[in-house]
């Protein structure tokens, strides 16, 4: 099991970071794992929406899926893996300043990763957030 906690500091209002952040489909921008956009598997926006994870380096039979589970619109999420990695995340976004801190921590058992190897694709993900987060550009 990894559990690893991130803060980074985005140059982009909260309610733009979370309509972002908070659109699961939008994660293939930053996770470096991820083939392609996350599939919505039931239809269901907000909590119970549930997500197939492509990865680039697992076979079909170790998809991951992804549950929201709690949703606090332009302040959290939380959300809940299971299949080919299982455990649990959460996002938190506050306004600072002209910008917005993103809190990230994630608890995960990943078989077919080493945990060394996990936690530095998380933050990898983290710095590629930031840098999408700052070129988007607020409404």
């Amino acid at each position: 099991m990894v559990t690893h906690q991130i803060k980074i500091i985005a140059n982009i209002h909260s309610d733009r970071a979370y309509s972002i952040v908070s659109n699961v489909t939008n994660w293939s921008n930053w996770v470096p794992v991820l083939a392609s956009p996350p599939a919505l598997l039931n239809g269901i926006a907000g909590v119970g929406a549930e997500y197939s994870f492509p990865s680039k380096s697992r076979s079909a039979q170790d998809e991951t899926l992804l549950k929201i589970i709690e949703l606090k619109p332009n302040r959290e999420m939380k959300w809940q893996y299971s299949g080919g990695m299982t455990g649990w995340g959460c996002m938190k976004l506050a306004p600072k300043d002209q910008a917005t801190e993103i809190s990230m921590e994630e608890e995960v058992f990943t078989p077919a990763i080493p945990a060394q190897i996990f936690a530095s694709l998380l933050e990898q993900g983290a710095s590629n957030l930031k840098l999408f987060l700052d070129n988007t550009k607020n409404p």
